[in-house]
């Protein structure tokens, strides 16, 4: 009987085969990172249109006395009033939030979907908009600029602003310009 030797130099040892699979998870997480990042930029992206939408068409309804009435914006954050009871705002006729006509009510919900947008409010906002002039105020007086942030969950952040003349712009936190 003669002995036959077994040559192992042939294929992978379990080091290696484990540090093929490492590296392999690595460059999946960190293409699954970037993809995630994108829909996300791209959800605060349209959330923010939304929202600066619908501020105009607060401000249009009032300039052009639609309905006979002013029309306002509430900001909720985290409210029952909300369609999905998470955040969200309000376009509603009057002056006063709490004394509205519900049946008006226009909603831009946050929080819902595949991605998480919200509200980053330290203060609830609630203004209107002037018949026919389309100016901010409140129920004690004119305003100065308001602004609306979100935020996700990965940091990306968009604030609406409106102007004291009604008009809304997002601005985006690092860029020159609107």
């Amino acid at each position: 009987m003669t002995n036959k030797k077994i040559d192992n130099s042939a294929g992978f040892t379990l080091v290696e085969v484990l540090l093929v699979v490492a590296i392999f998870v690595i460059l999946l997480a960190s293409v699954v990172s970037v993809l995630n990042r994108r829909i996300f930029v791209s959800d605060i992206n349209a959330k923010s249109r939304e929202l600066a939408d619908i501020i105009g068409r607060a401000r249009n309804y009032a300039i052009s006395g639609y309905r006979g009435d002013v029309w306002g914006i509430k900001v909720l954050n985290n409210n029952a009033d909300c369609p999905s009871s998470a955040d969200c705002l309000v376009l509603y006729k009057g002056d006063i939030f709490n004394n509205r006509d519900e049946a008006y009510d226009q909603f831009v919900s946050l929080g819902v979907g595949q991605t998480s947008t919200y509200l980053d409010a330290s203060q609830i906002n609630e203004f209107y908009f002037g018949y026919n002039s389309g100016w901010l105020a409140t129920t004690t007086g004119s305003l100065a600029e308001q602004s609306i942030i979100i935020k996700t969950n990965t940091g990306e952040e968009r604030t609406i602003r409106i102007a004291p003349t009604g008009l809304a712009y997002i601005f985006n936190c690092g860029e020159d310009s609107v």
